[in-house]
């Protein structure tokens, strides 16, 4: 059955290496982190949708929109250490880390995540995946690319082609 609770958390920092306030930017009329929100809201397995910042302006850009944002420690490495301190004191069954800065991913690919997630034996995490067909993206190095064996389990992520040509 699909009655499972699940929080989509939208861990959001405000440097990043690449776009530095990129969560905030809204050269396209609202803040690019606002996007993720409303897919996330729109997707009709989501029971909860949080934001998770280290930075007091993501806070209160998201707070203005209407979202619920939890500010978190700066010292996290990672998006998902972001997450799990977010969640604190919250119970839920399943956890939706959904990228901030990826607003082009469609509330029913998360429907979909979800309901292949649960009724997948011991799955413990999922991640949404894509063919690409354009080759510019397999040289960019802000398209992640996933090696995956014959049940479809994830084996390696890269920022690199997979595997790494040594010599052209």
């Amino acid at each position: 059955t699909m009655e499972k609770r699940v929080i989509a958390v939208i861990p959001a920092r405000m440097d990043s290496s690449r776009f530095p306030a990129k969560m905030v930017a809204d050269e396209i009329g609202k803040p690019l982190i606002q996007y993720a929100w409303e897919v996330a809201n729109a997707a009709t397995c989501v029971d909860e949708v949080l934001v998770a910042t280290d930075d007091q302006r993501i806070l209160d850009a998201v707070e203005k929109f209407g979202a619920e944002g939890v500010l978190t420690s700066t010292e996290h490495k990672t998006g998902t250490d972001r997450i799990i301190e977010a969640l604190s004191g919250r119970s839920c069954d399943w956890v939706l880390n959904i990228q901030g800065d990826e607003p082009l991913v469609l509330p029913a690919d998360l429907e979909r995540l979800i309901q292949k997630a649960v009724k997948t034996r011991d799955t413990k995490g999922a991640t949404l995946i894509y063919k690409i067909t354009d080759e510019a993206e397999l040289h960019d190095q802000n398209v992640v690319k996933v090696t995956l064996n014959q049940s479809s389990q994830a084996l390696y992520f890269s920022r690199s082609l997979i595997p790494f040509p040594r010599s052209p």
